[in-house]
């Protein structure tokens, strides 16, 4: 009796284990390496960040000066990868109208994962995110009229045709009550 327990736990247990799907037993440790390049060059300091797709697995790095970059992810054969780079932001001067134009060059990449050892990548830099920022513009030497206000009446005029306007409303309104006064005898 207690060898028929003994070996129905030890049923139990190995059924149990093999029937855990391989993501709970956890992937093994890959190595994302490759270089950062923007038109040919490789690029220096670049943010590089790995993430597994459909998972929570998220690496970052920054690239070296030969643009290499290097960082570990679990993740197994089949899994897909995206690889975000950004550079560094550069910025002009200030223009005539106080403007300055900001550009960072950024580049994607999706690798699935065929065959292990992960062979190196190279993620290109190919797009720019730019923008202008205008700062307030100096004051004027002369200050410009309102623009919230209404326009004052321009004068010149005698003032006739608010009477004439005010006449016809008052023949209007005596007329009205002409007829009025009528009904009412």
């Amino acid at each position: 009796m207690f060898a028929a327990r003994i070996t129905a736990l030890l049923a139990f247990v190995l059924v149990s284990i093999l029937a855990l799907p391989s993501a709970a037993l956890g992937a093994d440790p890959v190595t994302v390496s490759g270089t950062v390049v923007r038109d040919g060059t490789p690029v220096n300091a670049a943010q590089v960040v790995v993430h597994v797709s459909g998972s929570d697995q998220l690496a970052a790095t920054t690239s070296d000066e030969q643009g290499a970059f290097s960082v570990q992810v679990d993740a197994e054969v089949g899994s897909e990868l995206r690889i975000d780079v950004t550079g560094q932001t550069s910025r002009t001067d200030p223009d005539k109208q106080n403007c300055v134009k900001v550009e960072t060059p950024t580049g994607e990449l999706t690798v699935t994962i065929a065959a292990l050892p992960l062979d190196p990548v190279e993620v290109a830099m190919d797009q720019v995110v730019g923008g202008t920022v205008c700062g307030p513009t100096p004051t004027p030497g002369v200050t410009p009229p309102s623009t919230d206000a209404l326009p004052a009446a321009v004068s010149g005029g005698s003032g006739t045709g608010v009477l004439v306007v005010l006449g016809v409303l008052a023949v209007l309104a005596a007329g009205g009550l002409a007829l009025v006064a009528r009904r009412w005898r």
